[in-house]
């Protein structure tokens, strides 16, 4: 599928996405790529259908969209774990056919969970077991998000058997850790 650079636009926002319909009429990767608009991120995201020529250009905007979740954090650790709960909580949404909240990681937080404490509770779940959105960000090939890979990439902060619990969790699971880990 050839990209153009044309893309449709009214006054620096998404005008219609029916006319971007066509594959010489695509928003280019760089765009999206470039763009700091969570709204026109999920404007594009929502008005994407599943067809086989759309679904590069959701998964891109998708990937971006939770890339700038957590901006409001000053800590990087809370930043990644704030893109685990936007990955996890658009899936439930398309699930759901509505809003679905993280309630359970939620009620953690609210209780005084600290985030080292629960992804280090995931971390240490047996192999042989999943949570919840482990398994649904895995099926939606989303495995850089999950809390497993943010042991990974902030390792210093966490024991060394709860990174490599993360580590063989991930590999156990197909996920290559070396991948996700990195950011």
């Amino acid at each position: 599928m050839r990209i153009s650079s044309e893309f449709i636009w009214g006054k620096s926002r998404l005008k219609s996405f029916k006319d971007m319909t066509t594959p010489n009429q695509r928003p280019i990767p760089g765009w999206i790529e470039k763009c700091s608009d969570r709204s026109q991120l999920k404007t594009l995201i929502d008005r994407c259908s599943d067809k086989p020529d759309h679904v590069d250009v959701k998964t891109a905007a998708l990937r971006r969209y939770i890339g700038l979740a957590g901006l409001n954090f000053s800590d990087p650790l809370d930043q990644d774990f704030q893109r685990f709960l936007d990955a996890y909580e658009l899936q439930l949404a398309a699930k759901h056919g509505r809003r679905q909240p993280a309630g359970y990681t939620r009620r953690m937080l609210n209780e005084g969970k600290t985030v080292v404490a629960i992804l280090t509770d995931w971390a240490l779940v047996p192999l042989d077991e999943t949570t919840a959105g482990f398994a649904t960000l895995i099926e939606a090939g989303l495995a850089e998000f999950l809390g497993e890979a943010i042991v990974l990439r902030h390792a210093s902060r966490f024991e060394p058997h709860v990174v490599e619990a993360a580590r063989r969790r991930l590999a156990h699971y197909g996920v290559d850790p070396a991948k996700v880990g990195q950011r």
